[in-house]
């Protein structure tokens, strides 16, 4: 199902994953932000938030192909958020801390995010690195 880039892409996330301070999970359980839909949980300590027009099953979906390339492997606390709006492009967050700006992570993010585009069929999609306070720090659209 992946391409041969699969492999860079798993390990570029796993050495991301092992720099990333994610503070998510405090924000979410405290309810701060914007609406943040409902939760498909993936373990006890990753989930996928779903909102607008967003459904449970793409949610999983999401989940799926975030297992597959290595993004969740149950090694810490990681939010992702999928919402879609009738009419416009689907956005994928992604709670992130430092070292997010790296172009390997940029690049890692990009690959992923065309993996989670193929999987709901959904065109075109945008990829938003946020900060635990839901700030937008790179938008990278997926065509």
């Amino acid at each position: 199902m992946f391409n041969h880039n699969t492999g860079s892409l798993r390990a570029k996330l796993l050495r991301f994953s092992m720099i990333l301070v994610v503070l998510a999970a405090g924000l979410f359980a405290a309810g701060c932000g914007p609406d943040l839909g409902k939760t498909y949980k993936v373990s006890d300590k990753e989930s996928v938030r779903y909102a607008g027009k967003a459904t449970e099953d793409e949610a999983k979906r999401v989940a799926d192909v975030l297992r597959e390339v290595g993004y969740f492997d149950n090694s810490g606390t990681k939010d992702v958020i999928l919402r879609k709006e009738e009419g416009k492009i689907a956005v994928l967050a992604f709670v992130v801390g430092d070292g997010w700006d790296k172009p390997e992570i940029i690049q890692a993010f990009t690959l992923m995010g065309g993996e989670v585009s193929n999987k709901l069929s959904t065109k075109p999609m945008t990829i938003q690195l946020v900060n635990p306070n839901l700030k937008v720090l790179k938008e990278i659209p997926v065509t």
